[in-house]
């Protein structure tokens, strides 16, 4: 999943899980989970160079956070508090950017190579969670879609 969709996902978790000690454990782990569903993202195609995924990567963080934002304004009334929404959508990205020093800048971070392997298992466990446009993009947008009913119902 982009970090955009992460971060939709996340906001709507914190709309109806309003105690952060349990709402953050669950945005952690909705990652993971919505990852093994089929989807796109920056490193769906892996012929990119390591240029493309970082502009990439750096484009979805914000795109992420306006996205969340605004949808925690627009939608939620500002339900999610400032710091619970940070928290949370940081959380909910926190995986993926784990791993950008081992996949972008190939530096040997402690524990970055550990999460990229961890991740690629879970894409690719049973199948290939990776699944190049336009379908992985409509399958994100209907998963993203049934969190936010869910978080404005």
């Amino acid at each position: 999943m982009t970090l955009a969709s992460h971060s939709l996902i996340a906001v709507a978790i914190a709309s109806k899980v309003t105690n952060p000690a349990l709402g953050l454990p669950l945005i952690l782990i909705s990652h993971f989970v919505v990852d093994k569903i089929p989807h796109w993202d920056v490193m769906t195609n892996k012929n990119k160079t390591h240029r493309q995924i970082a502009i990439g990567t750096f484009t979805d963080i914000f795109a992420g956070l306006i996205l969340a934002g605004l949808f925690n304004v627009v939608f939620l009334n500002s339900a999610v508090n400032p710091a619970y929404f940070l928290a949370g959508v940081g959380l909910s990205q926190l995986p993926d950017l784990f791993e950008a020093p081992h996949v972008i800048f190939k530096m040997n971070f402690p524990g970055s190579e550990l999460d990229y392997k961890f991740q690629k298992w879970i894409h690719d466990v049973g199948f290939d969670a990776r699944l190049a446009a336009p379908w992985g993009i409509l399958t994100q947008i209907a998963t993203v879609g049934v969190f936010l009913l869910w978080a404005i119902v």
